[in-house]
């Protein structure tokens, strides 16, 4: 049904009835502006079984009506409605209750038929407004049960929110109440009018609640003292979701040449559609143009085109729109709506932008066509768009040489859409020598477009971070580490940049360790190093300086008094990079890594003997381990902690735990081994025990005790002892250690020559 638009004019009426009455009743107001009067006629009541003729105002005009779309009968069926064209005059015959509805006199050339109008339409969205005449009639019979259009039967009847239930009454003075029910369990519920529904005798009922999407609703007629319900299953559309059309082109292209031609389908997913509009850019002029150049004439060429709508499947119907020998100013954007019955308004709507082009090749653009910052160790890619109707011929080339595929270059183009190409070039492991300017040229028949690339190639920095330390300089790992040095020692560190353009700048940082949280790094806590020579810096308890700077480097030194983290830094305008050294104090040797008995303590288990009594000291360093996960471990069955009953000392000092036990060593306590560790962490070497019987020592060669020797010759004096542990060896000459050069062979056997002294090998048991 479309949207009538009225005006004052009237309908020439006369009622042939019983009595052959003839009345004449003219319209001078449209029924929809009842408020500006209240004495003019707009309906009137008809005896079933009575005949009417009606003239329009105009010659021009044509008398139309509409059957409502679930009536059970067709409004003037049968050959009832009989049309007298040389007195433009309509005969309405045996009129019957369900002839009940409007009669409206439309101008001659707007949308509409001058018989039932029910079929669904497509319009222009700049159709001209119609003006028109019109009056409801109602048709009714004394038959008290006759009073409402009878509908035809469905399962369910779809309805959007705001649209008016098919309650049809048959006479003006019928009462029309809307009850919800009957539900599951046959109960009515009488509706509120002017709270849960309006009423008007011609548009029927409209709700203003929805109790629910799926109800039953039953329509109560009331006529003077009789009554009659009829019930409805009505389901509720919600305007709000309903679907949006899908607008796209037959040639799935959003770009045109001039000339071309240009079919786009409408399509949506719904079914209960009344009418579809479409808005294109030719639209948009007004009426009153009619030069050569208006809206009007390029209709007049037929240039547009569309199609009814067709039901493609249950749920899903489609239009098309043609517009031919597409021009420039049809580029815009082009949408499709619709209405569905019942409603006034097009709800939803689909659009499209479409583009008319007088040439194929429209533009080449980049992001970015100056880079600065390319890393050598990576490919370089250049990147641009082109926009043209057919796939471009692409050439590039550097300093004015063309440029090939190669181990060098690598060169592409990919359609990404309708019109648009990604056109890329990569620069495989950039160098200085790959410094310039790049040009992109695309072509297309006569057309060429180009675009210029300036690339400027920086080198990332590289650093390199070494320490010396007893005379050994060791380099740091890129990923970090951490390495444990002895108290109160010399610690010199070298940052060097290997690489980087421009030359990086150095910076060195310390941090403090933070033994609760075992001297993870806090980004906060990096206190800047000074950057100029100097002897100490109090603020910190290694006192660091920067000892050398060259251009590309810097030397640190320090005293390993406190354990903490030392950064350097590099940058430039490519990127940052770090190297980072995590500095240990620890009195144990630094590939202990911080945890394990000293070196003497595991000698000494090595050369144990029966009733020795040994101390083994498990030293942990603070940024290794917790106190609590401290153990000195044989088994499972023996593990020590700083907790339990029978160790021998615990102790928390600057920078590590010592837990101490003592062991009264027997024979069958050789071969137990025992670790120094922290509990699901590192564990130092293990300390093994070797115990043995005592044996006392004994001579198993020792010296004569009186030799003569000729002045210059070279006499070799033996002297060998025994027993467990092996006892070490002393030589002494008249009471005291020789002074003079001896040249030893081993630790049993001295040479050595001299004349008219005495010489005695003594030996003594040593415990370390």
């Amino acid at each position: 049904m479309k949207v009538l638009y009225f005006c004052t004019g009237y309908i020439i009426f006369s009622l042939i009835g019983y009595h052959e009455a003839v009345r004449i009743v003219r319209i001078r107001q449209p029924p929809l502006m009842k408020s500006q009067s209240t004495d003019i006629t707009t309906s009137w009541d008809l005896p079933v079984g009575s005949t009417i003729t009606v003239e329009c105002e105009k010659p021009s005009q044509t008398l139309t009506y509409e059957t409502h779309r679930w009536a059970e009968n067709e409004r003037f069926g049968g050959g009832r409605f009989v049309h007298n064209s040389s007195a433009n005059a309509w005969t309405l015959s045996d009129l019957q209750s369900s002839d009940t509805g409007w009669l409206v006199c439309f101008n001659n050339g707007s949308v509409g038929s001058g018989s039932n109008n029910e079929n669904t339409t497509v319009e222009l969205a700049d159709v001209e407004s119609t003006q028109n005449s019109s009056l409801y009639i109602f048709v009714n019979s004394p038959d008290s049960l006759d009073m409402f259009v009878p509908l035809e039967y469905l399962v369910f009847y779809k309805l959007f929110f705001g649209a008016y239930f098919p309650c049809l009454p048959t006479n003006s003075s019928t009462e029309v109440t809307l009850i919800l029910g009957p539900d599951q369990t046959n109960q009515l519920t009488e509706l509120v009018k002017g709270v849960d529904y309006i009423f008007d005798k011609q548009e029927r009922v409209k709700l203003l609640q929805i109790p629910s999407e799926e109800s039953f609703y039953t329509c109560q007629y009331t006529n003077g003292g009789d009554t009659v319900s009829h019930s409805y299953y009505f389901y509720i559309v919600d305007l709000a979701a309903l679907p949006h059309p899908i607008l796209s082109p037959t040639t799935q292209r959003t770009h045109y040449l001039v000339g071309e031609d240009l079919t786009m389908v409408c399509y949506i997913l719904f079914d209960d559609i009344e009418s579809i509009v479409y808005k294109y850019p030719a639209s948009n002029c007004s009426y009153d143009v009619i030069d050569d150049l208006g809206c009007d004439k390029l209709k007049t060429k037929g240039r547009i085109t569309m199609t009814p709508l067709t039901k493609v499947s249950p749920t899903n119907v489609t239009s098309n729109i043609t517009i031919r020998d597409l021009q420039l100013n049809d580029s815009g954007l082009y949408t499709c709506s619709y209405k569905i019955y019942q409603d006034t308004e097009y709800r939803r709507q689909g659009s499209l932008e479409i583009h008319v082009v007088d040439r194929q090749l429209t533009s080449v653009t980049a992001e970015e066509t100056t880079l600065v910052g390319v890393n050598t160790d990576e490919s370089l890619t250049l990147t641009a768009e082109v926009e043209s109707l057919r796939q471009p011929n692409i050439r590039w080339s550097f300093e004015s040489e063309d440029l090939q595929v190669d181990g060098k270059y690598n060169m592409s183009t990919k359609q990404t859409d309708n019109t648009w190409f990604d056109v890329k070039l990569v620069i495989y492991n950039p160098s200085i020598a790959d410094q310039g300017t790049y040009h992109l040229t695309a072509s297309l028949g006569s057309e060429d477009l180009s675009l210029d690339f300036f690339i400027q190639v920086n080198i990332a920095p590289k650093l390199s971070l070494l320490y010396s330390y007893h005379n050994h300089t060791i380099p740091v790992s890129s990923s970090g580490q951490t390495v444990y040095f002895q108290p109160s020692q010399v610690l010199t560190t070298t940052c060097e940049s290997t690489e980087g353009l421009p030359q990086p700048d150095i910076t060195l940082y310390w941090q403090d360790c933070n033994y609760r949280t075992l001297c993870a790094i806090d980004e906060s806590k990096w206190s800047l190093l000074p950057n100029e020579l100097g002897e100490t810096l109090n603020a910190h308890k290694n006192q660091p300086y920067i000892h050398s700077v060259t251009e590309n480097s810097k030397i640190l030194r320090l005293t390993t008094q406190k354990s903490g983290w030392l950064k350097c830094a590099g940058s430039n305008i490519v990127s940052e990079v770090n190297r980072i050294l995590r500095v240990g104090i620890s009195a144990l040797p630094e590939e202990f890594s911080g945890v394990g008995f000293p070196v003497t303590t595991t000698k000494q288990a090595s050369q144990l003997v029966e009733n020795d009594v040994i101390v083994l000291p498990c030293f942990v360093s603070k940024l290794s381990c917790t106190k609590n996960m401290i153990q000195i471990i044989r088994s499972s069955d023996e593990v020590y902690t700083k907790n339990s009953p029978n160790i021998l000392h615990w102790d928390s000092k600057d920078e590590a735990y010592m837990l101490s036990i003592a062991l009264n060593v027997t024979l069958d306590m050789d071969g137990y081994k025992y670790a120094c560790r922290c509990k699901g962490g590192r564990q130092g070497p293990i300390a093994t025990l070797n115990v043995q019987k005592f044996v006392y020592p004994y001579w198993q060669k020792h010296l004569n005790s009186i030799v003569e020797i000729a002045s210059g010759q070279t006499y070799t004096m033996i002297c060998r002892a025994g027993g467990t542990p092996l006892p070490t060896t002393t030589w002494y000459r008249d009471g005291k250690t020789p002074q003079r050069n001896w040249h030893n062979s081993n630790l049993q056997r001295q040479t050595k020559s001299d004349s008219n002294q005495s010489d005695v090998c003594r030996f003594r048991r040593i415990l370390v």
